[in-house]
């Protein structure tokens, strides 16, 4: 049951905050760190699977369009 319960946490953490991008009422990059901020201190993902969860080479690749 505990594990039903983070799933149907994060995925409201999803949609609330794919919601604020979609109204622009808050800046998507704000609402992004937001949410993944209140997915990491609810516990739904340690820190470990948030840094794995990081795609390196996507950012390398945004870095190296904008310079």
């Amino acid at each position: 049951m505990y594990v039903q319960a983070q799933i149907i946490f994060a995925t409201a953490i999803f949609l609330i905050t794919y919601a604020v991008i979609v109204s622009e009422k808050i800046h998507r990059t704000v609402a992004a760190l937001v949410g993944a901020a209140l997915l990491a201190l609810t516990g739904i993902i340690n820190p470990e699977e948030a840094v794995h969860a990081i795609d390196f080479n996507t950012i390398g690749l945004l870095v190296g369009m904008m310079i």
